[in-house]
């Protein structure tokens, strides 16, 4: 009777995982990952974007954006600061520090949680451009 090795093939597939990790070659997609829906919220675009023909004219429907804890986050002002991000890096606002939800966010984001937002819109409200997005936690 023939047996198959299984830890062997186990062990090889976790190795050429971690070499895959450790080389940088891709995103790894989370086993049994579900997209949780947070909230809608409307983000205010910074002042210097907030013209035409910057990054902001690229932001459409549907498009991914990152949601991370501001730098400043230390200070007791700024406990619960969020940034939405351009995948890319640059900040295009800041979450609303009168939203009690921020906290929320804000705490997903320092257990590790992955939170993202998909802009469903972009519009002006007064003199203000505001983008609206889904606010998504990946679990």
């Amino acid at each position: 009777m023939i047996t198959e090795n299984t830890s062997l093939s186990t062990s090889y597939e976790s190795s050429s995982l971690l070499m895959a990790v450790a080389n940088g070659s891709g995103d790894l997609a989370l086993p049994f990952a579900q997209e949780i829906f947070l909230m809608h919220v409307y983000i205010e675009v910074r002042e210097d974007y907030a013209g035409s023909g910057s990054l902001i004219d690229s932001i459409g429907p549907g498009m991914q954006l990152e949601i991370k804890r501001a730098l400043n986050a230390c200070a007791e002002e700024n406990k619960y600061a969020v940034n939405l991000h351009f995948t890319s890096g640059e900040i295009i606002g800041s979450f609303s520090r009168d939203d009690k939800r921020t906290r929320i966010v804000a705490r997903l984001l320092n257990a590790g949680k992955q939170v993202r937002a998909e802009v469903k819109g972009i519009g002006l409200c007064g003199s203000k451009k505001k983008i609206g997005i889904n606010v998504m936690l990946y679990d």
